[in-house]
C-alpha cells in the first residue's frame, strides 16, 4: 500500500506510526491487531485537540494514515477498502470510520464533498 506524509505537524505521532505499519503489512488483519493492540489510541491528538474516544481516534489515526495521497478520494477508499473492513468490522467501529471519514472531507478535501453520494 502507498502512505502518505501527515498533513499537519502537530498530529498524534500514532498516525504516523500507522502509516509505517501499513506499508509493511502482510494483510489487513496484522494491521487490525496492530491498530487496536499495540497501537492504541489513549489521550490521541485528533486535529490538534485532545480526543478521549478511542474508538473515534483510532479511526481518525486509519484515515489519516491512508488518504491524502493525490489520488482521487474514491481510488484511495477502494484501495484501502480490505483494511477498513478487518480494523473496523463492528457497527460502532464503521461508524467512527464514517465520522472520521466526514471530518477528513470537511477539513482537507473540501470538493469531496460533491462526491459523497458516489463513495458512500
Amino acid at each position: 500500500f502507498a502512505v502518505v506524509p501527515s498533513r499537519m505537524a502537530d498530529a498524534d505521532p500514532r498516525i504516523q506510526q500507522l502509516k509505517d505499519f501499513i506499508t509493511t503489512a502482510k494483510d489487513p488483519a496484522e494491521t487490525a491487531t496492530f491498530l487496536h493492540e499495540k497501537l492504541g489510541a489513549k489521550d490521541a491528538q485528533v486535529l490538534g485537540a485532545m480526543c478521549f474516544n478511542e474508538g473515534f481516534a483510532k479511526a481518525h489515526f486509519m484515515i489519516s494514515a491512508t488518504l491524502g495521497g493525490g489520488a482521487k478520494l474514491t481510488e484511495e477508499l477502494a484501495q484501502f477498502k480490505h483494511v477498513y473492513k478487518a480494523c473496523f468490522p463492528t457497527e460502532e467501529g464503521q461508524m467512527m470510520l464514517l465520522f472520521a471519514l466526514e471530518l477528513y472531507i470537511v477539513t482537507a478535501k473540501r470538493n469531496g464533498l460533491k462526491k459523497m453520494d458516489d463513495i458512500l
